[in-house]
């Protein structure tokens, strides 16, 4: 079945760490993108990334609306700031 599908690119990833990481580019309204790599979680709600990367794209962190995001294994919870007006960030939270 997949034998006869063609990608642009191909990844492989480390069966040595826990999750899968791939490489992926984030812009803004045009700005320079920021490269990083980005763990996938195909049940998520939303995207988190760390303050650094919002920062290279010019976001200021603290303008986006405080939530508090529970862990689905232990019960902790962190905070974070939803920045739903990016067009490409629309359930980015950092």
């Amino acid at each position: 079945m997949f034998g006869d599908s063609h990608f642009q690119s191909k990844f492989d990833y480390s069966d040595a760490q826990t999750g899968i990481d791939v490489p992926i580019s984030l812009a803004v309204d045009g700005a320079r993108p920021v490269r990083l790599r980005a763990k996938v979680d195909t049940g998520a709600s939303f995207c988190i990334s760390q303050r650094e990367y919002a920062e290279q794209l010019g976001i200021e962190v603290e303008s986006g609306q405080p939530k508090e995001v529970r862990r689905a294994i232990n019960g902790g919870s962190f905070s974070v700031y939803s920045h739903p007006g990016h067009s490409l960030l629309s359930r980015l939270a950092i």
